[in-house]
């Protein structure tokens, strides 16, 4: 593993330990037009560590922070970010879509709802 890119501490809430989740950045892998990402999770029952690859910096990159929120979302009634309460750990949905419209159609749902989530608890 070589450099962070991002990293993001949490807090189990159920044994008031910190959860540090680590994005690295992409290495090109010897021999080949393939990249790597390395993943981790230390903190949680199981330490977490993967090389996520694809077939560029890019790819592997965004496959990795995928994966990441993936497994950290699986994680998430037990965990909490900053001063929040359980389950309010702010990770982001990352999602591949092959077509335009269905990404632009996502992003609007998805707005629209946050919005009306926000207005709501006003």
């Amino acid at each position: 593993m070589t450099v962070i890119v991002a990293e993001r501490t949490f807090r189990n809430v159920t044994t008031d330990t910190d959860v540090v989740a680590r994005l690295f950045a992409p290495e090109r892998i010897a021999g080949t037009s393939e990249w790597s990402c390395e993943i981790e999770i230390l903190g949680l029952e199981r330490s977490f560590e993967r090389s996520i690859i694809g077939v560029d910096s890019f790819q592997a990159l965004c496959l990795g922070l995928r994966r990441l929120c993936t497994l950290l979302a699986s994680h998430e009634a037990t965990l909490a970010f900053l001063d929040g309460a359980p389950g309010d750990v702010d990770i982001p949905l990352i999602a591949s879509c092959c077509f335009a419209q269905t990404r632009i159609e996502a992003s609007r749902f998805i707005t629209e709802r946050d919005r009306e989530l926000l207005d709501a608890g006003s």
